[in-house]
């Protein structure tokens, strides 16, 4: 089996997800069914995210020069040449709407593990008072390409790295909630010394010697206030040193409630390029020419 030893982006004890790839009803934007082409991940600005994977940095943007990627704000995306079953090689990740612009450069080697940035709420001024969050890419063609087209479900990539993501929820047509926790002996079950530790420990038996008030992560997780896992899936408490070193992870508020009232159409969403758009402007203007020309009779 290959050994991805992979990591969610952002700290799964500090966030959730909030919307994943699929269509649903996006009220407070444009009225009307619209493809969410990513993970959007609740987690509060100044949240640190991190390198899932190996990769080399393929395209940067910030604010002020969005460069082809309106509406993502601070970003960056990475190139990935290790093959995943279910993905091309190679295939981009991106991370978006980031509170400043990050330091990675394109070109530049990025290690799993390594800081990309920080959760922030920036979009190019498109969606002003937009909450923090992180949205989550994965493409089959780097930057700039088609929003719809050119995405894949990033629950494909986390399948293929040995993760599950469980305590979701359908909603129209993704799934909303939940988070990402590494199956146990599969791809990502990494740890080593740590994962030895807690196996020895046998988790259901394990004693904090410290007492209630002992602020070990083994002691906060038999407490309950890191979260219970079930059985079969990664204790997250193995993959907190990779998140910390780079700063607090803060819970988050689900940015955009979805209400699916209504369908429609699908469109082009979040950022990015998208044909659907175009196809509109066209349907509109041939709408409009009718009209004129009933008039002028």
């Amino acid at each position: 089996m290959t050994r991805y030893c992979a990591i969610p982006p952002v700290n799964q004890h500090a966030t959730e997800i909030g919307r994943g790839f699929g269509v649903g009803w996006n009220r407070s934007r444009t009225r009307m069914d619209q493809l969410h082409a990513g993970f959007d991940f609740k987690a509060g600005s100044g949240t640190p995210i991190i390198a899932p994977i190996d990769g080399v940095v393929s395209w940067t943007a910030t604010d002020a020069q969005p460069r082809g990627t309106s509406g993502f704000g601070n970003m960056v995306a990475l190139r990935h040449d290790v093959t995943v079953p279910g993905l091309p090689t190679p295939f981009f990740t991106s991370y978006n709407h980031m509170r400043a612009p990050s330091a990675l450069v394109v070109g530049q080697a990025v290690r799993k593990g390594d800081l990309i940035g920080y959760v922030g709420n920036t979009t190019n001024g498109q969606f002003r008072g937009m909450g923090a969050h992180l949205h989550f890419e994965v493409r089959r063609r780097n930057y700039p390409s088609s929003y719809d087209r050119d995405t894949i479900d990033p629950a494909v990539l986390w399948r293929g790295l040995g993760y599950e993501w469980t305590d979701n929820r359908q909603e129209a047509e993704r799934l909303v909630g939940g988070r990402l926790l590494a199956v146990r002996g599969g791809a990502s079950d990494c740890d080593g010394a740590v994962a030895g530790l807690a196996g020895l420990a046998g988790m259901g038996t394990f004693t904090c010697l410290g007492g209630p008030s002992c602020p070990c992560p083994m002691c906060a997780y038999r407490r309950g206030t890191l979260g219970a896992v079930a059985p079969g899936y990664k204790d997250p408490v193995e993959k907190q040193g990779a998140y910390n070193k780079y700063g607090t992870s803060t819970v988050g508020q689900d940015v955009e409630p979805p209400d699916y009232a209504s369908k429609q159409t699908p469109q082009g969403g979040e950022g990015g390029t998208s044909g659907g758009g175009a196809g509109l402007a066209i349907v509109g203007a041939a709408a409009l020419f009718a009209v004129y020309a009933l008039r002028s009779r």
